[in-house]
């Protein structure tokens, strides 16, 4: 099955890109990557982040995708080892030395190349595969012709961007922002001069009556080459915009998950999802889109030349999590006697709590399973929504302190089976 790799630059962003049906998601630290003016994640919020996100099952990259100086190598190691430690699925890295200290320091780190290594043919690919990466990250300038055979000839999972802003450079290294401003795109700074009007100018003469963004491309939009992409193999589908809100990561996540889902279905079921998700885009934002490099059809139409920035349509969406995972219970005793209750969810994970009672016959009050449902779904902020409970025997007298002990004491231990 195809990832849906969603952007995030705060940890509102996260659980907003889980709620919306991301398989996985990918942000920055507060240092070390490559969008230095988001707001980007400290270690407690990775930490959070991680920890949710692996119990819907959705995955966490980290982008460590700037270029490194000899002076970082020492912080660099210590924040490498910390992710290690948080459990995160995976770094994205352009600089090679980052992937040489990684291995070293966290051998167990995967690692996947971003798309600022320029990696635009297989024999590129092959070259991550040979140093250590386990996921390839390609150029945004190639068509779906040269996706699909680069597909066939890797080994390892090959990731592409599907929707978000493009830089005019190749793969975003440009040197622009750096020598106009002093602010480096590969260090996290860029000041995107790419998307001011400039006057152009032939034999010094001007070319255009007005000013225009004539090095500003379009916003990609892919969802007339998904079908075509996830048919050529395609592991990982990205979508770009860790500076973007709520709004943003809800709508993209939600109409590319339509139509990804939707191509495991019938043709008419895709023609529906493909029009519902267009639909959405369109909805929510005034923007100017191209496709043309998928297409291999570049021209001057690729290039916005009118303001790029357009604007946000629809109302700001209610950010964070909402999604509940549904798990189901049974109400029993163990060998002792005492009363136990176990939960399980729909992946197969299961967890027991055993308390020190044993139940009696019921002399007014029963404990029916309509009264168990009451007081083990009482699941609050939980992750969890119970979908049913069996009771082994409904004549016996349970008090509510009871049973609420053992949900409190099965739902910790169910989490940390899913996390184990």
């Amino acid at each position: 099955m195809a990832e849906l790799l969603a952007p995030a630059g705060s940890l509102e962003n996260v659980l907003t890109a889980i709620d919306a049906g991301a398989d996985a998601v990918y942000f920055g630290g507060k240092g070390f990557n490559a969008r230095k003016f988001a707001h980007n994640l400290d270690d407690a919020e990775i930490g959070q982040a991680v920890r949710t996100a692996h119990l819907f099952g959705v995955k966490v990259y980290v982008t460590v995708n700037i270029l490194m100086a000899d002076t970082e190598l020492e912080a660099l190691s210590a924040y490498l080892q910390r992710l290690d430690s948080f459990g995160v699925d995976g770094i994205i890295v352009q600089d090679l030395a980052v992937a040489a200290l990684a291995r070293k320091v966290a051998p167990n780190l995967p690692l996947h190349g971003s798309t600022q290594m320029t990696v635009a043919d297989w024999d590129g690919v092959r070259f991550l595969e040979a140093n250590g990466f386990t996921q390839a990250v390609l150029s945004r300038e190639l068509s779906a012709q040269e996706i699909r055979f680069i597909c066939s000839q890797s080994s390892i999972p090959i990731e592409v961007f599907i929707h978000g802003a493009s830089c005019m450079a190749y793969s975003g290294q440009c040197l622009m922002s750096s020598f106009l401003g002093g602010r480096s795109g590969n260090r996290g700074a860029c000041a995107q001069p790419c998307r001011q009007p400039y006057t152009l100018l032939c034999d010094g003469e001007p070319v255009m009556k007005h000013e225009a963004y004539v090095l500003s491309l379009k916003d990609l939009k892919s969802l007339d080459y998904m079908d075509e992409l996830l048919d050529a193999g395609v592991t990982s589908f990205k979508i770009e915009g860790r500076m973007k809100g709520d709004t943003y990561v809800r709508t993209v996540v939600s109409a590319y998950r339509k139509v990804i889902d939707a191509h495991y279905q019938s043709p008419q079921q895709r023609k529906a999802a493909h029009r519902e998700a267009a639909s959405l885009l369109e909805s929510a934002f005034n923007r100017s889109y191209q496709a043309d490099f998928l297409g291999n059809c570049v021209s001057r139409h690729t290039l916005a030349e009118r303001n790029p920035s357009g604007r946000q349509t629809a109302d700001d969406v209610v950010g964070g999590l909402t999604r509940k995972l549904s798990i189901y219970g049974h109400v029993d005793v163990a060998e002792d006697g005492n009363l136990r209750l176990t939960l399980w969810d729909e992946n197969g994970h299961t967890a027991s709590a055993v308390a020190d009672f044993q139940p009696e016959p019921a002399r007014q009050r029963p404990a029916t399973a309509d009264y168990v449902q009451g007081q083990v779904g009482r699941l609050g902020d939980t992750p969890f929504v119970l979908a049913s409970v069996t009771v082994w025997d409904e004549t016996k007298m349970i008090p509510a302190s009871v049973l609420n002990g053992l949900r409190r004491q099965a739902v910790q231990s169910l989490i940390d089976s899913i996390l184990a």
